[in-house]
């Protein structure tokens, strides 16, 4: 449930609602089958995403301000973002796969593609 809720918070988050219909929201928000955490090897991506420190709680900006749409939020992950402006929706994403290949050591494979196709590698 917790990989689903965080696929859809980085899905929704980045998206204006507006341009979904009633319907598609509806798609969108289906429970689906929930997959068993013990399904996966302890050491791989799902089971780290399924184990990410959550709570439950308002959801802030980095200033301070309660978001709007706190209905599209299933929980909040502990990672501290700092005061400025600097983690958005990929940003965020980029920054769990790092954090979660960082701690398997496998500090090659970190690395990202950029929207004009370039490799950024964090090992190079």
């Amino acid at each position: 449930m917790r990989l689903l809720s965080f696929a859809l918070l980085l899905l929704l988050s980045c998206e204006d609602s507006s341009t979904y219909s009633e319907k598609e929201l509806n798609n969108i928000l289906q429970e689906p089958k929930i997959v068993s955490s013990e399904s996966f090897a302890k050491q791989s991506w799902q089971y780290f995403l399924q184990h990410l420190p959550v709570k439950k709680g308002v959801v802030l900006d980095y200033e301070g301000n309660t978001v709007a749409n706190q209905w599209k939020q299933d929980g909040i992950v502990q990672y501290d973002v700092g005061k400025a402006d600097l983690q958005q929706c990929a940003d965020a994403l980029m920054r769990i796969r790092a954090e979660y290949l960082f701690g398997q050591r496998k500090y090659t494979e970190i690395g990202f593609h950029f929207a004009d196709g370039h490799y950024y590698s964090y090992y190079s």
